[in-house]
């Protein structure tokens, strides 16, 4: 186990996970949850080791189990009752069992205003049921329900983050973001490229380019060819006149702004 932290939460979403497995997730359309109090989690690291040579931990290798803990709110909605915990004209049945469910939220001790995403989430328990009569004083009761945040099955993600200056921030509630959303404005992005070479090589051997970045690639014909037809595009726009000069076989763009395909063919 590993340490534990509690955070104040609002902007509480919740979306159904429709289907999931090693190949992919689908989700249903976030809905809010009101009211949330808060989000107490505590980190499920796994260690094992191996003892040898006099040494306590010869060989040890961690895994990262997700989380588990609480989440509390003032009452949950009825959507919640009936996509989530499957009860069905507010009928609980035993047969019935609660779906896994991403969720999104907002950290109210969170400075920067960071924005989570939970991709899958599991009720170990359902919400408590507690209710008191109400005298001169009187305490009003909440929903309280133990919950598990895992890994995906296809990418192993267990959750994201991100900023107000971020792309995926804007619309983050609309609907689940991917994993591959969360690109932080100062992260480096890169483009694939992809070289499609007959008695031809080229002295870029990678499949992919900084983005923004300039490019530099020379082309070579095999012995005994000689170069013809040679095609660059950048990001489905034909630019051979202006990146590529024929006298000398170099391929060279200032400025790469989308994929790259090189074609080129000697003979």
């Amino acid at each position: 186990m590993g340490n534990k932290v509690k955070y104040g939460i609002k902007k509480a979403y919740v979306a159904k996970i429709i289907s999931g497995d090693t190949t992919g997730y689908t989700y249903g359309t976030p809905f809010a949850v009101p009211g949330s109090i808060a989000l107490n989690l505590t980190s499920r690291m796994a260690t094992a080791s191996v003892a040898a040579d006099d040494i306590e931990d010869y060989a040890s290798e961690t895994t990262n189990n997700g989380y588990e803990g609480t989440y509390e709110c003032a009452l949950l909605p009825e959507q919640f009752e009936k996509d989530i915990l499957g009860d069905t004209n507010g009928v609980e049945n035993a047969d019935t069992k609660p779906v896994e469910f991403a969720l999104l939220c907002e950290f109210t001790g969170d400075q920067k205003k960071g924005r989570y995403c939970f991709w899958r989430v599991q009720l170990t328990t359902r919400p408590t049921i507690s209710q008191r009569t109400r005298g001169e004083s009187f305490q009003i009761d909440t929903d309280t329900m133990k919950v598990k945040a895992m890994p995906r099955l296809d990418t192993g993600d267990i959750k994201g983050k991100c900023f107000e200056d971020w792309d995926v921030y804007e619309n983050f509630y609309s609907a689940v973001p991917d994993p591959d959303d969360f690109v932080s404005p100062d992260a480096t992005e890169y483009v694939t490229v992809t070289q499609t070479l007959t008695h031809a090589a080229s002295s870029f051997t990678g499949d992919e380019t900084e983005k923004g970045a300039a490019f530099t690639a020379t082309l070579t014909e095999s012995v005994g060819y000689t170069m013809g037809t040679v095609t660059v595009t950048m990001g489905g726009t034909d630019i051979t006149s202006t990146a590529y000069n024929d006298s000398t076989g170099v391929i060279s763009i200032a400025e790469v702004t989308g994929a790259l395909v090189i074609t080129a063919t000697a003979s």
